[in-house]
């Protein structure tokens, strides 16, 4: 009638055998205890390795398109043996590390990363598979995208300056998303001296160049202002626009030789004279001068008709031809503003067309002082040229006239080469060595003189 149990501990390994001890011991009201030591002989079953992890999924939330974030979850092994699993992203925007482990029982991270640049807005699902030697899973990513554009614009005005009645200019300025998804955008005109185009827009980050144009036709002095309203769903912004119109003057223009009442033989002046008269050929020549504006030319005609033309300072024309008696010398000057200004002298001819007369080239620029941002002209510099090796120099000396010849200055020479000497007081002296003047042609000489130390 007696009831007995055996308790013993065993450590159980996949498919050993293990011996331990096992204690026998009497029932409870039993006159007497036995006890004994014995050996139990345990055989266990072998077991799998067994996929297990958490959580199952993530919910990023709402998300702006460009924003990246990151979660994590666990990977282990519920079973027996080493577990060997691999993590794969279905999505592009979706990216895990590690890619792979094992795990006998041990808990590992996996992290799980998301970009959203480039997704569409609204609502995105993408599956992280897990593939093992224990059984799969998916852990699941949703992420809501939204797009908050902005818009940015630079730069935010341009002024155009002085401008002379009827003259047109153009400009631009650039508009960009600085913020996610799509910015699309509008502008006004709201001038009808202003032009803008184009007048609408995307970008999803790209600069897009605008262009503003004005034209100042039909507006009086005064200085004008535009706003360019630009509206997006991004933002509002204006593009401010300014110019300052003027009345343009027409360019003045004088005929320096020949001179009234004087006599000419074969270009050289010879006397005073009752009337102006020429023996044999003649180089015309002519100052023009244009207070706001630019001399494009200055064309000289005879009788009514266009001999010459000429673009630049100082202007001249040779003239060579058989003529004889009384003509009309006219000389009209044209500027960038389409005006024009004009001098004429009547003349006594007498010319065979048979003898030639030297023409001459030019050396002209501006003279300015080395080391300034702003390129002011140096007044009253003296500009002598010297033949190389030797010969009979010539000499000029700067303009003084603000915005007009300051600093600059012409030679008229013989073809020939030069060595072109520039002295100021307060200056080191400058020598341009080797100057080519060809006639019939312009050379271009601007110089920047070093001031004196101490000076």
């Amino acid at each position: 009638g007696e009831s007995t149990w055996i308790e013993f501990d065993a450590l159980v390994v996949d498919g050993g055998v293990n011996v331990n001890v096992a204690n026998v011991t009497a029932v409870e009201g039993c006159d007497m205890v036995l006890y004994c030591e014995d050996s139990a002989t345990v055989f266990v079953p072998s077991v799998e390795p067994q996929l297990s992890f958490d959580p199952s999924s993530h919910d990023f939330g709402e998300m702006e398109e460009g924003e990246t974030s990151s979660t994590t979850f666990e990977v282990w092994n519920n079973g027996g043996g080493t577990l060997q699993y691999n993590i794969t992203s279905e999505c592009d925007w979706v990216s895990v590390s590690p890619i792979s482990g094992n795990s006998t029982g041990e808990h590992d991270t996996i992290t799980v990363y998301i970009d959203t640049s480039g997704l569409s807005k609204g609502l995105h699902t993408c599956d992280v598979l897990i593939t093992s030697n224990g059984g799969s899973g998916v852990f699941t990513v949703t992420v809501n995208v939204t797009w908050v554009p902005e818009l940015s614009y630079s730069p935010t005005s341009h002024n155009f300056g002085e401008k002379a009645e009827g003259e047109t200019d153009s400009t631009t300025f650039s508009v960009w998303n600085s913020g996610s998804g799509l910015l699309e955008y509008e502008l006004l005109e709201t001038c009808e001296w202003v032009t803008v185009s184009p007048l609408d827009g995307e970008s999803t980050g790209e600069h897009d160049t605008i262009t503003v144009s004005i034209d100042t036709t039909g507006l009086t002095e005064g200085l004008y202002t535009c706003d360019i309203s630009i509206t997006s769903n991004g933002g509002n912004g204006i593009f401010t626009v300014r110019v300052t119109v003027f009345t343009p003057h027409p360019p003045s223009v004088e005929i320096v030789k020949p001179e009234k009442n004087s006599l000419y033989f074969r270009n050289d002046k010879l006397m005073p004279f009752l009337g102006t008269v020429i023996i044999g050929p003649i180089i015309v020549q002519a100052n023009a001068t244009d207070p706001d504006g630019d001399v494009e030319r200055v064309e000289f005609i005879v009788d009514g008709e266009v001999k010459h033309s000429d673009s630049a300072a100082p202007y001249s024309w040779l003239w060579n031809e058989r003529v004889f008696g009384r003509r009309t010398i006219r000389v009209v000057a044209y500027d960038n503003h389409g005006l024009t200004g004009e001098d004429e002298i009547n003349v006594i001819i007498f010319n065979l067309g048979i003898s030639s007369v030297e023409e001459k080239g030019v050396v002209k620029g501006k003279v300015t002082e080395a080391g300034k941002l702003i390129k002011k002209g140096l007044p009253d510099v003296t500009v002598t040229a010297y033949p190389a090796p030797s010969g009979e120099s010539n000499s000029t000396t700067t303009g003084k006239i603000p915005f007009v010849n300051r600093g600059e200055y012409t030679l008229l020479l013989t073809e020939g080469v030069y060595n072109i000497e520039f002295k100021a007081d307060g200056y080191q002296t400058h020598v341009e060595t080797g100057v080519v003047v060809t006639s019939g042609s312009t050379t271009v000489l601007n110089v920047a003189l070093q001031p004196v130390e101490g000076g």
